[in-house]
């Protein structure tokens, strides 16, 4: 869930890296108490990759754009 969230921030920024990021943390947190049970660490992390770096693109971009007119 985290990467196709992470995935569609591309397009829908704030809307989809904030739930990427939360899912991609529960992921991570169900990985790390049951290894044996659930499989998609990398996943989860690119996931959380993409989410967070779609959200400070979705912040950074406007703000570059009021500075620099």
């Amino acid at each position: 869930t985290s990467l196709i969230l992470g995935l569609l921030s591309i397009f829908l920024s704030v809307l989809t890296a904030i739930p990427g990021v939360i899912t991609g943390h529960m992921a991570l947190s169900k990985i790390k108490k049951a290894p044996m049970d659930y499989e998609g660490k990398g996943m989860a992390i690119t996931g959380l990759i993409l989410s967070y770096l779609f959200l400070i693109l979705s912040w950074l971009c406007p703000l570059l754009y009021l500075f620099l007119r």
